[in-house]
């Protein structure tokens, strides 16, 4: 293996360290809670305990994605108006019930004791990032007590994933619902000059991430939006800026279709962007067995006929041995 491709291992294996991951609700947990205190669960505000006299509400749902990573999601009653509050974050342990996630640039803190949890920016300056997330005035911060039943079926908001991405002063709302037969993926751009009209994708299974970067280089960001399929096949759903006035989707080929890796590719992929490149890994199979083997996969965003394409730039292997 040369220089080059432990560099770009590397560096993927860095950001999947920083990245949000499964943050849908049917995620499932990589790894047992080695925390002697047990923060998965949902938490409320006071004004909950009044919601049939017709108060407002936020509420917080804790998940579980590995030993020392959660996925922190903000709803609240969505009944009788618009959501108040909408937010969904990353957070990592620090240490015995401190843990920390990064909003817009900006520390978020979030302390957990038996029966509650506070959130909190960890300088004043992050004040306004737990606000952007809200409307008329309120805010994500404060503190919440936990509760042992499901947050109200009835009010709660029922949005799966929400990420508010920006690069470039263009920006995109991702979101995820579930209407009465399918989940729909809803990318919402703004700050185009042109044509800001949302966009939407059905799909099955869940939303592990979303990410932003200006990939060709032409000064207008991409958003990618990372699908893991109900058979645990990665698929990408991804969007091109054109000068700043609109947006075209990406063509990412499947990988199903390429003679180079249909007999050893069974899913299972990890998708993030190093730098311009989008970086594809997935465990190596022979005879429908596991091995011991990683491809790495290094695409590069290229202008097409009809629209921006990626397409193969380099391959690498390497062993966990």
């Amino acid at each position: 293996m040369n220089l080059k491709s432990i560099f770009k291992i590397l560096v993927f294996l860095s950001i999947l360290g920083c990245k949000e991951s499964k943050p849908e609700n049917d995620q499932v947990n990589d790894s047992p809670n080695n925390s002697t205190l047990n923060i998965i669960g949902n938490y409320v505000s006071d004004s909950y305990n009044k919601r049939d006299e017709g108060y407002d509400w936020l509420a917080i749902n804790i998940q579980q994605v590995s030993s020392e990573n959660y996925q922190l999601k903000v709803r609240s009653r969505a009944d009788k108006k618009r959501p108040t509050c909408l937010m969904d974050l990353s957070i990592n342990k620090v240490s015995e019930g401190e843990y920390s996630g990064i909003l817009q640039g900006k520390k978020i803190m979030v302390d957990f004791s038996k029966d509650s949890l506070r959130i909190y920016p960890e300088n004043k300056s992050g004040e306004a990032v737990l606000s952007f997330y809200c409307s008329g005035g309120a805010t994500v911060a404060g503190s919440y007590s936990k509760i042992t039943s499901e947050i109200d079926p009835d009010q709660v908001d029922k949005t799966l994933y929400h990420k508010n991405l920006m690069l470039q002063n263009i920006g995109f709302i991702i979101k995820s619902i579930q209407d009465e037969k399918e989940k729909v993926l809803q990318i919402q751009p703004y700050g185009l000059s042109i044509n800001n009209d949302l966009v939407s994708h059905s799909f099955k299974g869940r939303i592990k991430n979303a990410e932003i970067e200006d990939l060709n280089s032409d000064g207008y960001p991409e958003i990618l939006v990372y699908i893991v399929t109900p058979d645990n096949f990665g698929k990408v759903i991804g969007y091109s800026v054109n000068n700043g006035k609109s947006m075209s989707m990406i063509y990412l080929p499947e990988i199903q279709d390429n003679a180079d890796f249909k007999n050893d590719y069974q899913g299972f992929d990890d998708f993030a962007i190093a730098e311009t490149s989008l970086i594809r890994r997935f465990p190596v199979y022979n005879n429908s067995i596991k091995t011991d083997t990683i491809k790495q996969i290094v695409y590069k965003l290229k202008d097409g006929e009809n629209s921006r394409k990626f397409e193969i730039e380099s391959v690498d292997i390497y062993s966990l041995k």
